[in-house]
Order: C-alpha cells, then sequence, then structure tokens
C-alpha cells in the first residue's frame, strides 16, 4: 500500500481505491435500476458541482490566485465563452458545442 509514503494532505480521502468512495457514496442509490441510478448518479453530481462552484465563487481571484493559476483561469474562462448552454431547470444543463 502506497499511503505511507504518500506526503501530501490527504484531504479526509482515507480509501484505497476509487471503487471504494463510489460505493459509501451512493450506498441507498445502489438499490435502484440502472436508469434510475445512473439519474441518481447524474443529479448527485451536478449537485456536488455547483455546491463546488458556490464555494469557488466566494473566493476573490485577486488574493487567492497565483499570476500562473490566474492565467490558466483567464484561458479557461476564455475557453468556455465559445461554449453554448441548454438548461433543463437554473441548475441543470447540458453543453451544446464544444470550443473547437
Amino acid at each position: 500500500m502506497a499511503t505511507p509514503f504518500f506526503r501530501g494532505k490527504r484531504y479526509g480521502h482515507n480509501t484505497s481505491n476509487m471503487v471504494e468512495i463510489i460505493n459509501n457514496w451512493i450506498v441507498e442509490e445502489r438499490k435502484l435500476s440502472i436508469v434510475d441510478l445512473l439519474r441518481e448518479l447524474w443529479s448527485r453530481n451536478m449537485d456536488l458541482r455547483f455546491r463546488r462552484r458556490q464555494e469557488a465563487d466566494k473566493f476573490d481571484p485577486e488574493v487567492v490566485l497565483t499570476k500562473y493559476s490566474a492565467s490558466l483561469l483567464a484561458q479557461s474562462m476564455e475557453s468556455s465563452n465559445h461554449r453554448s448552454l441548454r438548461m433543463a431547470d437554473p441548475f441543470r444543463g447540458s453543453i451544446l458545442s464544444l470550443p473547437w
């Protein structure tokens, strides 16, 4: 196991593989039919991304980011300006076009 050799912060992730993480995340959902399971996984993932986006929006980029990470963020935002979205509701949507 590589855990004793990992010198970085684990941020609360102490499981040894991704399957354990997913199984612990969807305890009740595993009992659903495949279609309902996929729908629930999609919804949970979008909820998680939305909450993380709300949390990230609280930070001031001028204070938190280095010059390098600020330039990467600016490039990413410029790339996203060329994408089109179709919103299903105020919190869910689909990407209709890619930035190429």
